[in-house]
């Protein structure tokens, strides 16, 4: 049996022989061309000396069937026979010859023609009949593709407009909301764990609760600014230790249930009302508007419902975004993922692309993953996976890492009058753009090509960092300005922290170098040393001595 990656639905994992493929002579030549494809090794595949092309992955299915079932449309568009054992190599040609012309990438045609290479490599193992002979003797799929090999990748990055304001806002989620949104998730359970199916006596803990005065009705943040704040009632049969299906016991106005409900209402009426039941104080931001307050108007069970599935989709956000780890290998990424891996903290995980005996990876994360995984497991319902739906809503437990991405930024955009946070520009934005931005990111530091390849986990070569490393830490022209800056400041911010040091009487360093840093800052310092009440400082040149014989090296600030 083979195992389904995690960020691949059910549906997905099944081959549909629709349409041109529900007739029966191409019905089984497809269904025979996947059984060789996924069983090279057995003897009699081999007996008969068939020997195939390309990868094995499971997910390749579905692209043999489309790819057989558009051959045969072309076929029927084309006058050619409805079965290709009227067919020749020349018809096999000018299928690829068509395909060229439908503006298909040079990759696509490839994998067209790979899979019709495959099928005069397995001829004689099927049962029917395939024209005989390879099309295209002595050249390769990507040769009659024209498919030539470039280090330059394809991947966007994503753009920094949108990719500092989209991690800033998932970390704030992490760091600063999730507290709050997991105290009053945990609140709620507690008071539906606790809570009895019968009402009997209720109107005796009606009135015990309200006789404390510290107890406040619970209602809907939105109805604050109507004419009367609306009551929660289904919590507020919670609060009183009853389940909140039964709600109607309070909220009813039938002649037996109006009592409970007019304490309730003049309760409200007196200003015992509150939006924070299940999670009290919350942290306090600085809004657009110029205002301090709560994050969020009011957490009930209807926004811990939204709230929850934003944590989530927040912690995703951050793990692609700085840990260079694709999307199926965060998807596999099973509870109590955090290791140490050579001293240093990593994520363990499971290698899907390229690979078919699924192996254990580690890839090395800094703090704040560390956190948004401790959060998005906390949320997580499956048993084993962190990432997944969040509520029982879901049959096989998958989730979209491009959903996430899409639903976190429309969530953070629709709610930042109460959160504070930077709009997100909304862009064209993939799991797979987050690796490479990282990797192109992490390469703006020396010696960085081998911990890349390494985090990257390509194949090892050239010092375990290949060409399509290289590809991924290229440079892009929409972060070419920022990076400039930001380097620009970090050499300013060296050294200014070289002259605090050096003025403070500390030694910064020996040899031609760190004379040249002494001379430097002694030009900085001079022209404040004439205005100051201290002695002047005669300027001098850079080989001089200084006043008492001393060299420059260690008699500075003295």
């Amino acid at each position: 049996m083979i195992k389904r990656p995690a960020n691949v639905n059910a549906t997905d994992w099944k081959v549909n022989f629709s349409l041109e493929l529900e007739d029966p002579y191409w019905n089984l030549l497809t269904r025979e061309l996947m059984m060789l494809t996924f069983n090279q090794r057995h003897p009699v595949v081999l007996k008969r000396g068939v020997v195939l092309d390309g990868s094995s992955n499971p997910r390749t299915l579905n692209n043999i069937a489309s790819r057989l079932r558009t051959v045969a449309r072309w076929a029927q568009k084309n006058g050619l026979p409805p079965h290709p054992d009227g067919w020749t190599v020349e018809d096999l040609r000018h299928r690829i010859t068509d395909l060229s012309t439908e503006s298909l990438s040079p990759q696509s045609i490839r994998n067209h023609v790979s899979t019709l290479k495959n099928l005069a490599a397995a001829a004689p193992a099927l049962s029917l009949p395939w024209p005989e002979g390879d099309p295209w003797p002595g050249q390769s799929a990507r040769q009659v593709a024209v498919l030539t090999t470039s280090s330059v990748i394809a991947t966007p990055t994503v753009p920094p407009k949108t990719w500092f304001p989209l991690i800033r806002a998932a970390w704030a989620y992490i760091r600063d909301f999730a507290p709050d949104i997991l105290r009053a998730d945990g609140r709620l359970r507690e008071l539906r764990a606790a809570a009895r199916t019968s009402i009997v006596g209720i109107d005796e803990r009606l009135d015990r609760w309200l006789a404390d005065p510290r107890n406040k009705v619970p209602v809907h943040a939105d109805s604050l600014d109507g004419y009367a704040p609306e009551p929660q009632w289904a919590l507020m049969m919670l609060l009183l230790g009853y389940e909140s299906e039964r709600s109607t016991a309070l909220s009813s106005s039938e002649s037996s249930r109006e009592r409970r409900r007019t304490l309730i209402l003049d309760a409200i009426a007196e200003g015992r009302t509150t939006t924070h039941t299940l999670s009290r104080e919350l942290v306090q931001v600085c809004r657009p508007d110029g205002t301090t307050g709560p994050w969020h108007p009011g957490i009930d069970t209807r926004a811990l419902f939204e709230l929850k599935t934003a944590l989530r989709d927040a912690a995703f956000t951050l793990v692609v975004g700085l840990s260079m780890m694709r999307d199926s290998e965060i998807h596999e990424i099973l509870r109590d993922p955090v290791v140490e891996h050579y001293s240093t903290p990593a994520i363990s995980s499971t290698k899907i692309k390229g690979t078919t005996d699924r192996p254990g990876k580690h890839w090395w994360i800094a703090e704040p993953l560390v956190d948004a995984l401790a959060v998005a497991e906390a949320v997580s319902l499956h048993p084993e996976r962190v990432f997944s739906p969040v509520h029982a809503n879901k049959q096989d437990g998958t989730v979209v890492g491009v959903s996430m991405l899409k639903a976190f930024m429309t969530f953070v955009n629709a709610n930042r009058a109460w959160t504070g946070l930077d709009e997100i520009p909304v862009a064209y934005i993939r799991p797979h753009m987050f690796r490479r931005t990282m990797a192109m990111l992490t390469d703006q530091f020396p010696g960085s090509e081998i911990a890349t390849g390494i985090q990257l986990k390509h194949l090892a070569t050239r010092a375990l960092a290949n060409a399509t490393t290289r590809g991924y830490a290229a440079s892009d022209k929409e972060w070419a300005t920022y990076l400039k800056d930001a380097l620009d400041n970090v050499k300013f911010r060296k050294i200014k922290d070289l002259y605090e040091r050096h003025t403070a009487g500390e030694e910064i360093g020996f040899g031609p170098g760190a004379e040249r840093v002494k001379v430097s800052a002694y030009g900085l310092r001079s022209p404040v040393a004439y205005l100051s009440s201290s002695p002047p400082v005669r300027p001098r040149p850079s080989r001089a001595r200084w006043p008492g014989g001393g060299s420059s090296a260690g008699s500075w600030g003295r």
